[in-house]
């Protein structure tokens, strides 16, 4: 399996990122809220869920670049038989299963 690093850092990315810019949605729709008389109150709820979103998201990307640097320096040692990533232990419908977070490669079992 041969990835570029640009799908790497997609797949490692995405969804950190998309928690940012749904974050960014929700505090956009929080201020035209704040001037609707029906949606007035649900603005501030909005808000915080956006901020939190947003938050949650740029700290788990920074997390997520942190460990992508160490693994590409070296300093972190997976245990990924294709590459060498860390990978995570997921419950899927035939059991346990591991899944690389660097290559995507999965294997049965922990």
């Amino acid at each position: 399996m041969n990835i570029t690093k640009i799908e790497q850092y997609v797949r490692v990315l995405a969804l950190p990122v998309g928690c940012v810019l749904l974050g960014l949605l929700f505090g956009l729709i929080a201020g035209a809220a704040k001037d609707s008389p029906y949606l007035a109150s649900a603005a501030r709820y909005l808000a915080a869920i956006g901020f939190t979103l947003a938050v949650g998201g740029l700290l788990w990307s920074a997390w997520s670049l942190f460990q992508m640097e160490r693994w590409e320096n070296g300093a972190v040692i997976g245990t990924c038989p294709k590459c060498g990533g860390v990978e995570s232990n997921l419950d899927g419908k035939y059991g346990p299963y591991s899944r690389c977070k660097m290559c995507g490669a999965k294997r049965e079992g922990w």
